[in-house]
Parts: structure tokens; C-alpha cells; sequence
């Protein structure tokens, strides 16, 4: 197979009202669709998965998470400071 024969269609825009009015219709029946999935999902997640799923997303804010005690600063001097680059010239 070569590869111009895997390349993706080009996308062609909705370009008149009519057009446009039919791609809205089409993407409300989607978001339909789409959360009456999310709502199967989420129905049928146990307590095992949703302590589960917390505690992923615990260990990814912990990574990001540093004790008052080792701060140096508050940060408003550095930001002070990039106000001052970019403010206009006088």
C-alpha cells in the first residue's frame, strides 16, 4: 500500500447556512448520544474504581504539591517582576 493511499481525507467545512444548520443537528444527536454513554459509564463504575481513579489523580497532585515550609517565596516578587517587562515604555 502506498503512502498517499493512507492519508485522511481532507475535511470539507460547512459552508452555507443550510449546511451549517445541518452540522449543528448533527453534532446536538452526537452530544446526545455521548452523554447517555457517560452516564452508563459512570452508573456502572463500582466504589473499588472510583477510589481508584482518586487516588490517580492524588498521586499526580502530590507530584505538584510543595509544603509551605519549603517555599522560599509567595511568588508575587517574580510575578511583580513580569509586570515590569511588560509594561509599555513610557
Amino acid at each position: 500500500m502506498s503512502e498517499q493511499d493512507q492519508t485522511p481525507p481532507k475535511i470539507r467545512m460547512a459552508e452555507t447556512p443550510e449546511e451549517q444548520r445541518q452540522w449543528m443537528a448533527q453534532w446536538r444527536l452526537a452530544e446526545k448520544g455521548l452523554l447517555e454513554i457517560k452516564r452508563e459509564e459512570l452508573r456502572a463504575l463500582t466504589d473499588a474504581d472510583v477510589l481508584a481513579n482518586c487516588d490517580l489523580l492524588l498521586a499526580e497532585a502530590d507530584k505538584f504539591y510543595i509544603p509551605l515550609k519549603m517555599k522560599i517565596s509567595s511568588g508575587l516578587v517574580e510575578q511583580q517582576r513580569i509586570f515590569m517587562r511588560a509594561r509599555p515604555p513610557r
